[in-house]
């Protein structure tokens, strides 16, 4: 199982190669997400009308909404934002599986969109937990999860070297 006091420690996390810059989310930026949240692409993935809820729904229970909908399966999670320089350009997280997998997720900001940031984004993802598998807060068993529709984001995971090894349903699943 995550500790997360150890995922925090390393956080914020700079990959120089790349520019990109992991930061626990804070209050500032929590709309980010739940503008994210609100998006159709977003709700179809987790399925789960987010925009039925209602934008101050959200943001006054995000803590607990996020306890409730798809990551109950998740005994940890942790969220962040992706910097570039001053500017958000997206999000991250890391979630923690009973049977110790480790999930891997990201989004980039529409108006980011294009520009080479997913993939951006999951290299820096990618170092972030190699440096934890390294320091033996997790195992070796990094997973990426993706609609089947999200084409953009299936180059981005095999452009990171990950593997498809579960297409049986609406969500590929991808190993590290």
């Amino acid at each position: 199982m995550l500790l997360i006091k150890e995922f925090k420690d390393l956080l914020p996390f700079t990959d120089k190669n790349t520019g990109l810059t992991l930061k626990l989310i804070d209050l500032k930026h929590r709309d980010l997400y739940i503008n994210n949240m609100l998006t159709d692409e977003y709700c179809k993935y987790n399925k789960v009308d987010f925009k039925s809820i209602g934008r101050k729904e959200l943001t006054e229970g995000y803590l607990n909404l996020l306890k409730i909908y798809k990551l109950q399966k998740y005994a940890e999670s942790i969220r962040m934002i992706v910097m570039d320089n001053d500017k958000c350009i997206g999000g991250a997280a890391v979630y923690s599986q009973q049977n110790e997998e480790i999930t891997l997720g990201y989004f980039v900001l529409s108006k980011y969109m294009s520009l080479g940031y997913g993939t951006k984004i999951l290299c820096i993802l990618k170092k972030y937990v190699c440096s934890l598998i390294r320091l033996g807060v997790i195992k070796d068993n990094i997973f990426l999860e993706i609609n089947r529709d999200n084409i953009r984001s299936i180059k981005v995971a095999e452009a990171n070297g990950f593997t498809l090894i579960k297409n049986n349903s609406d969500i590929l699943k991808y190993k590290m």
